[in-house]
Protein backbone atom coordinates (compact mmCIF):
# COMPACT_ATOMS: atom_id res chain seq x y z
CA UNK A 1 0.00 0.00 0.00
CA UNK A 2 1.23 3.36 -0.88
CA UNK A 3 2.00 5.79 1.84
CA UNK A 4 2.17 9.94 1.87
CA UNK A 5 4.27 12.16 4.48
CA UNK A 6 2.64 14.04 6.61
CA UNK A 7 3.54 17.50 6.54
CA UNK A 8 6.07 18.27 9.49
CA UNK A 9 3.07 21.11 10.69
CA UNK A 10 0.54 18.49 11.03
CA UNK A 11 3.27 16.17 12.82
CA UNK A 12 3.71 18.87 15.56
CA UNK A 13 0.14 19.76 16.27
CA UNK A 14 -1.04 16.25 16.23
CA UNK A 15 1.09 15.70 19.17
CA UNK A 16 0.11 17.59 21.90
CA UNK A 17 -1.13 15.94 25.11
CA UNK A 18 -2.78 12.32 24.73
CA UNK A 19 -6.52 12.77 25.91
CA UNK A 20 -8.85 9.94 26.16
CA UNK A 21 -9.90 8.18 23.09
CA UNK A 22 -12.42 9.03 21.12
CA UNK A 23 -14.79 7.28 18.68
CA UNK A 24 -16.94 9.40 16.71
CA UNK A 25 -19.15 8.99 13.78
CA UNK A 26 -19.01 12.60 11.75
CA UNK A 27 -21.91 13.53 9.09
CA UNK A 28 -24.60 10.97 8.52
CA UNK A 29 -23.31 7.92 6.80
CA UNK A 30 -25.28 5.31 4.58
CA UNK A 31 -24.36 2.09 6.41
CA UNK A 32 -25.65 0.15 3.75
CA UNK A 33 -23.41 1.30 0.78
CA UNK A 34 -20.60 1.21 2.75
CA UNK A 35 -21.44 -2.79 3.50
CA UNK A 36 -21.92 -3.22 -0.35
CA UNK A 37 -18.37 -2.09 -0.67
CA UNK A 38 -16.65 -5.04 -1.97
CA UNK A 39 -13.40 -3.86 -2.90
CA UNK A 40 -11.46 -0.88 -0.81
CA UNK A 41 -8.53 1.16 -1.47
CA UNK A 42 -6.59 1.95 1.49
CA UNK A 43 -4.58 5.10 1.89
CA UNK A 44 -2.20 5.70 4.39
CA UNK A 45 -0.95 9.13 5.62
CA UNK A 46 2.28 8.75 9.15
CA UNK A 47 4.48 11.02 10.40
CA UNK A 48 6.37 10.19 13.67
CA UNK A 49 8.98 12.58 15.68
CA UNK A 50 11.39 12.69 18.43
CA UNK A 51 12.62 14.84 20.92
CA UNK A 52 16.64 14.67 22.27
CA UNK A 53 17.04 15.31 25.55
CA UNK A 54 16.56 18.22 26.77
CA UNK A 55 15.16 19.78 23.73
CA UNK A 56 11.49 21.20 22.86
CA UNK A 57 11.56 20.47 19.19
CA UNK A 58 10.46 17.64 17.34
CA UNK A 59 12.39 15.76 14.49
CA UNK A 60 11.60 13.61 12.07
CA UNK A 61 11.74 9.90 12.24
CA UNK A 62 12.69 9.15 8.72
CA UNK A 63 11.99 5.00 7.47
CA UNK A 64 9.43 4.13 10.07
CA UNK A 65 6.34 2.98 8.89
CA UNK A 66 3.88 1.46 11.20
CA UNK A 67 1.83 -1.82 9.67
CA UNK A 68 -1.80 0.08 9.25
CA UNK A 69 -2.49 -0.93 5.94
CA UNK A 70 -1.22 -4.67 6.01
CA UNK A 71 -3.80 -4.98 9.29
CA UNK A 72 -6.16 -2.95 7.71
CA UNK A 73 -6.56 -5.30 4.60
CA UNK A 74 -5.99 -8.25 6.67
CA UNK A 75 -8.88 -7.52 8.39
CA UNK A 76 -10.90 -6.29 5.10
CA UNK A 77 -10.14 -9.13 3.59
CA UNK A 78 -10.78 -11.77 6.13
CA UNK A 79 -15.06 -10.09 5.79
CA UNK A 80 -14.95 -10.66 2.39
CA UNK A 81 -13.83 -7.37 0.88
CA UNK A 82 -11.05 -7.12 -1.34
CA UNK A 83 -8.20 -4.39 -0.49
CA UNK A 84 -6.53 -2.46 -2.80
CA UNK A 85 -3.69 0.11 -2.90
CA UNK A 86 -3.82 3.46 -2.73
CA UNK A 87 -3.14 4.07 -6.75
CA UNK A 88 -5.88 1.31 -7.47
CA UNK A 89 -8.26 2.14 -10.01
CA UNK A 90 -12.09 0.74 -9.88
CA UNK A 91 -12.69 0.78 -6.20
CA UNK A 92 -16.43 0.96 -4.06
CA UNK A 93 -15.14 2.80 -1.36
CA UNK A 94 -11.36 4.44 0.66
CA UNK A 95 -10.53 3.58 3.94
CA UNK A 96 -8.03 6.89 4.49
CA UNK A 97 -5.91 6.22 7.86
CA UNK A 98 -3.61 9.37 9.28
CA UNK A 99 -1.57 8.66 12.05
CA UNK A 100 1.06 10.51 14.10
CA UNK A 101 3.19 9.65 16.36
CA UNK A 102 6.36 10.24 18.81
CA UNK A 103 8.86 8.59 20.65
CA UNK A 104 9.03 8.88 23.98
CA UNK A 105 12.39 9.43 25.74
CA UNK A 106 13.98 9.21 29.21
CA UNK A 107 17.40 9.51 31.13
CA UNK A 108 18.67 5.72 32.63
CA UNK A 109 21.46 5.09 34.55
CA UNK A 110 23.72 2.01 34.66
CA UNK A 111 26.85 1.59 33.86
CA UNK A 112 26.32 5.23 32.25
CA UNK A 113 24.13 7.58 31.63
CA UNK A 114 21.47 7.36 28.47
CA UNK A 115 18.83 8.46 27.32
CA UNK A 116 16.53 5.83 25.83
CA UNK A 117 13.29 5.94 23.62
CA UNK A 118 11.55 3.39 25.49
CA UNK A 119 7.72 4.81 25.15
CA UNK A 120 5.62 5.81 22.20
CA UNK A 121 2.90 7.36 21.58
CA UNK A 122 0.43 7.44 18.57
CA UNK A 123 -3.14 9.19 17.31
CA UNK A 124 -5.16 9.49 14.37
CA UNK A 125 -8.15 8.46 12.73
CA UNK A 126 -9.45 6.30 10.46
CA UNK A 127 -12.44 7.45 7.72
CA UNK A 128 -14.21 4.97 5.37
CA UNK A 129 -16.04 6.23 2.55
CA UNK A 130 -18.10 5.60 -1.13
CA UNK A 131 -17.17 8.00 -3.41
CA UNK A 132 -20.06 9.77 -2.81
CA UNK A 133 -21.20 9.00 0.76
CA UNK A 134 -20.33 10.88 4.20
CA UNK A 135 -17.75 9.11 5.82
CA UNK A 136 -17.95 6.97 8.71
CA UNK A 137 -14.85 8.26 11.05
CA UNK A 138 -13.08 6.77 14.52
CA UNK A 139 -10.56 8.63 16.18
CA UNK A 140 -7.59 6.63 17.84
CA UNK A 141 -5.01 7.03 20.51
CA UNK A 142 -2.57 5.01 22.19
CA UNK A 143 0.83 5.10 23.96
CA UNK A 144 3.11 3.30 26.09
CA UNK A 145 5.01 4.14 28.56
CA UNK A 146 8.59 4.65 29.42
CA UNK A 147 9.74 1.96 31.06
CA UNK A 148 10.96 2.64 34.68
CA UNK A 149 13.74 0.09 34.31
CA UNK A 150 15.34 -1.54 31.09
CA UNK A 151 15.17 -5.35 31.80
CA UNK A 152 16.28 -5.72 28.12
CA UNK A 153 18.37 -3.21 25.96
CA UNK A 154 16.37 -3.81 22.22
CA UNK A 155 18.47 -0.21 20.88
CA UNK A 156 16.60 2.07 22.33
CA UNK A 157 18.88 4.68 21.76
CA UNK A 158 17.59 4.78 18.31
CA UNK A 159 13.77 6.14 18.75
CA UNK A 160 13.13 4.39 15.29
CA UNK A 161 12.95 1.07 17.95
CA UNK A 162 10.35 2.52 20.35
CA UNK A 163 7.75 0.58 21.34
CA UNK A 164 5.20 1.91 18.46
CA UNK A 165 4.05 -1.49 17.44
CA UNK A 166 2.79 -2.15 21.35
CA UNK A 167 1.15 1.60 21.01
CA UNK A 168 -0.89 0.22 17.82
CA UNK A 169 -2.30 -1.86 20.03
CA UNK A 170 -2.97 -0.35 22.88
CA UNK A 171 -6.89 -0.13 24.42
CA UNK A 172 -8.56 2.37 22.53
CA UNK A 173 -5.88 2.93 19.77
CA UNK A 174 -5.86 2.18 16.06
CA UNK A 175 -6.13 -2.28 16.10
CA UNK A 176 -9.21 -1.44 18.42
CA UNK A 177 -11.01 1.16 15.99
CA UNK A 178 -10.35 -0.77 13.06
CA UNK A 179 -12.45 -3.68 14.26
CA UNK A 180 -14.99 -1.47 15.40
CA UNK A 181 -15.20 -0.02 12.33
CA UNK A 182 -15.51 -3.40 10.23
CA UNK A 183 -17.75 -4.57 12.78
CA UNK A 184 -20.05 -1.27 12.47
CA UNK A 185 -20.17 -1.79 8.82
CA UNK A 186 -19.91 -5.42 6.99
CA UNK A 187 -21.65 -6.93 10.41
CA UNK A 188 -21.13 -9.72 13.24
CA UNK A 189 -21.38 -12.36 10.77
CA UNK A 190 -18.63 -10.95 8.38
CA UNK A 191 -16.60 -10.35 11.54
CA UNK A 192 -17.02 -13.63 12.92
CA UNK A 193 -15.13 -14.58 9.86
CA UNK A 194 -12.13 -12.53 10.63
CA UNK A 195 -11.90 -13.44 14.17
CA UNK A 196 -11.45 -17.37 13.14
CA UNK A 197 -8.80 -16.66 10.39
CA UNK A 198 -7.33 -13.07 10.90
CA UNK A 199 -3.88 -11.78 12.00
CA UNK A 200 -3.10 -12.67 15.52
CA UNK A 201 -3.04 -9.45 16.74
CA UNK A 202 -6.59 -8.58 15.47
CA UNK A 203 -8.57 -11.84 17.00
CA UNK A 204 -9.25 -10.48 20.14
CA UNK A 205 -10.20 -7.48 19.71
CA UNK A 206 -12.91 -9.00 17.08
CA UNK A 207 -14.13 -11.64 19.71
CA UNK A 208 -14.62 -7.98 22.16
CA UNK A 209 -16.53 -6.62 19.31
CA UNK A 210 -18.36 -9.55 18.89
CA UNK A 211 -20.35 -9.17 21.93
CA UNK A 212 -20.55 -5.27 21.75
CA UNK A 213 -22.50 -5.87 18.56
CA UNK A 214 -24.91 -8.51 20.38
CA UNK A 215 -25.74 -10.41 17.18
CA UNK A 216 -26.52 -14.30 17.83
CA UNK A 217 -24.88 -15.06 14.20
CA UNK A 218 -21.39 -14.57 16.16
CA UNK A 219 -22.11 -17.71 18.83
CA UNK A 220 -20.93 -20.35 16.84
CA UNK A 221 -17.26 -18.65 16.43
CA UNK A 222 -17.31 -17.60 19.58
CA UNK A 223 -17.73 -20.82 20.69
CA UNK A 224 -14.99 -21.84 18.93
CA UNK A 225 -12.95 -19.36 20.00
CA UNK A 226 -13.47 -21.08 23.76
CA UNK A 227 -10.71 -23.28 22.70
CA UNK A 228 -8.50 -21.16 20.69
CA UNK A 229 -4.78 -21.17 21.88
CA UNK A 230 -4.78 -17.92 22.44
CA UNK A 231 -5.49 -16.98 26.68
CA UNK A 232 -6.93 -13.26 25.81
CA UNK A 233 -9.32 -14.29 22.42
CA UNK A 234 -10.57 -17.23 25.15
CA UNK A 235 -11.20 -14.53 28.01
CA UNK A 236 -12.99 -12.13 25.27
CA UNK A 237 -14.85 -14.92 23.81
CA UNK A 238 -16.30 -15.74 26.66
CA UNK A 239 -17.32 -12.51 27.67
CA UNK A 240 -19.05 -11.76 24.62
CA UNK A 241 -20.87 -14.89 24.73
CA UNK A 242 -22.46 -13.30 27.80
CA UNK A 243 -23.28 -9.74 26.37
CA UNK A 244 -24.97 -11.95 23.39
CA UNK A 245 -27.00 -14.08 25.93
CA UNK A 246 -27.53 -17.15 23.81
CA UNK A 247 -28.76 -20.15 25.88
CA UNK A 248 -26.73 -22.80 23.56
CA UNK A 249 -23.53 -21.23 24.83
CA UNK A 250 -24.22 -22.55 28.89
CA UNK A 251 -22.79 -26.05 28.52
CA UNK A 252 -19.84 -24.79 26.43
CA UNK A 253 -19.33 -22.27 29.11
CA UNK A 254 -19.66 -24.30 31.78
CA UNK A 255 -16.57 -26.65 30.26
CA UNK A 256 -14.68 -23.11 30.06
CA UNK A 257 -14.28 -23.09 34.17
CA UNK A 258 -11.69 -25.80 33.70
CA UNK A 259 -9.56 -23.47 31.55
CA UNK A 260 -6.02 -23.30 32.63
CA UNK A 261 -6.64 -19.25 32.25
CA UNK A 262 -8.11 -17.57 35.68
CA UNK A 263 -9.16 -14.78 33.10
CA UNK A 264 -11.36 -17.10 31.26
CA UNK A 265 -12.93 -18.91 33.72
CA UNK A 266 -14.23 -15.77 35.38
CA UNK A 267 -15.85 -14.48 32.14
CA UNK A 268 -17.07 -17.83 31.76
CA UNK A 269 -18.62 -18.05 35.58
CA UNK A 270 -19.97 -14.01 34.73
CA UNK A 271 -21.39 -15.10 31.33
CA UNK A 272 -22.98 -17.98 32.77
CA UNK A 273 -24.76 -15.55 35.71
CA UNK A 274 -25.79 -13.39 32.99
CA UNK A 275 -27.88 -16.00 30.52
CA UNK A 276 -29.31 -18.12 33.55
CA UNK A 277 -29.60 -15.71 36.25
CA UNK A 278 -27.63 -18.26 38.69
CA UNK A 279 -25.10 -17.64 40.85
CA UNK A 280 -22.47 -20.53 41.77
CA UNK A 281 -19.34 -18.69 40.43
CA UNK A 282 -16.55 -20.46 39.17
CA UNK A 283 -17.63 -23.73 41.02
CA UNK A 284 -17.92 -25.80 38.04
CA UNK A 285 -19.24 -28.92 39.88
CA UNK A 286 -22.37 -26.62 40.98
CA UNK A 287 -22.97 -25.69 37.40
CA UNK A 288 -22.71 -29.36 36.48
CA UNK A 289 -25.02 -30.25 38.64
CA UNK A 290 -27.70 -27.27 37.76
CA UNK A 291 -27.14 -27.92 33.99
CA UNK A 292 -28.14 -31.65 34.33
CA UNK A 293 -31.08 -31.14 36.78
CA UNK A 294 -32.18 -28.92 34.18
CA UNK A 295 -31.56 -30.96 31.25
CA UNK A 296 -33.26 -33.58 32.86
CA UNK A 297 -36.19 -31.84 33.27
Amino acid sequence: MSRRRLPMALLVAALGALGPAMATELGSPDLGALARARTVRIVVDQAYGYRDRGSMRLDPIEGLELPYAELAADLLFGVGVRPVGATAEGYDATLAIEATGEALGTLYFDNEARFLFTGAQVRGSLSLATVAGAPYRLAFVGQIQRQRRIERDLGYEDPRNAPFPGAIEAPGSFIDRIVELVGAVYGAEALAAALIDGDARLRPTAARVLGDLGDAKAVPALLDALTDGDGQVRWQAAWSLGRVGDDGAIEPLIEALGDRDGDVRWFAAWSLAEITGQSFGEDQDAWQAWWSERVGQ
